[in-house]
């Protein structure tokens, strides 16, 4: 039961928007009757990126591009004395989980990061495949669907950060390393349960230790979700979209906070309400 609410503007759409979590245990999700419901009733969908695009092939051909320093560059050369301690500290525990230095040594810090986190969600049993945008997928038959950005533009989006940024996002996750299995469980009881308060402290998770992350947290989260408000707007005011509805699935960071999607549309002047989740399928949205 995760956050979800609807939104209504004038003349166009009625807009359901969803809280995503982007992997899944082995059985999948157990959607509630009022996402079952508006998955039904969609008459066209809209996530972060359109996983058709997204095959295996071009995103290992993307990566190949991006996730390399330029030579003579190391991964020692471009991050602070402070994360390359941490990374000595933990060499037993990287090559335990199949990152040693040899095959990080020329790794981008953004990629080693992605890389640490998919061991993690590995370990705690939870995989991509299985995901809540995978269960959108399966109900979208022959309705149309758009990603709110490309592959190519998120990829970008942690490849052009910063070197700082980039440390700051390796040093946490170091510092982490120990607990990411308890943090992915926390994450995905508070996803499960719609618990925004909860969501919005992970969401910012190592501010209090490192509050240079903030500005990491503003890319990923504030300046996307502020790029892609007009997108939500045209659905929502276009004439041609009058009597559809329209469910849209982001990852539900994107959604609480103060400048998280729901605020963010009230401050425009949209009527954002939440979804009584244990509604029948098939009833009327409230």
């Amino acid at each position: 039961m995760p956050p979800y609410y609807r939104v209504q503007g004038d003349g166009g759409a009625d807009v359901l928007l969803m809280g995503t979590f982007h992997l899944g245990p082995p059985p999948g999700w157990q959607l509630s009757p009022a996402l079952e419901s508006g998955l039904s009733r969609a008459d066209r969908f809209v996530l972060e990126v359109d996983p058709r695009l997204a095959t295996e092939d071009a995103v290992s051909d993307l990566l190949a591009r991006r996730m390399f320093l330029e030579p003579p560059s190391e991964l020692k050369d471009v991050v602070s004395p402070e994360t390359a301690k941490l990374l000595e500290e933990l060499d037993d525990e990287l090559i335990a989980i199949g990152i040693p230095a040899n095959a990080r040594r020329r790794m981008k810090p953004w990629f080693v990061v992605m890389s640490l986190i998919e061991v993690n969600y590995r370990g705690s049993g939870y995989s991509a495949d299985r995901g809540a945008e995978q269960i959108i997928m399966r109900s979208l038959s022959d309705r149309p669907l758009v990603g709110l950005e490309s592959f190519e533009e998120q990829i970008a989006i942690l490849d052009d950060m910063s070197p700082m940024l980039q440390d700051l996002m390796l040093r946490h996750v170091l510092m982490r390393l120990g607990e990411a299995l308890d943090d992915i469980r926390e994450l995905v009881s508070a996803w499960q349960r719609g618990d925004e308060t909860r969501l919005q402290e992970l969401a910012r998770q190592g501010v209090d230790v490192l509050p240079e992350l903030e500005a990491f947290y503003d890319i990923l989260s504030s300046e996307r979700n502020r790029s892609w408000l007009p997108k939500l707007r045209a659905y929502l005011d276009e004439p041609t979209y009058a009597g559809e509805t329209v469910f849209i699935g982001v990852g539900a960071s994107h959604l609480i906070g103060d400048d998280g999607l729901v605020d963010l549309l009230r401050e425009a002047g949209y009527s954002v309400e939440p979804i009584d989740h244990l509604r029948e399928p098939g009833a009327e949205v409230p």
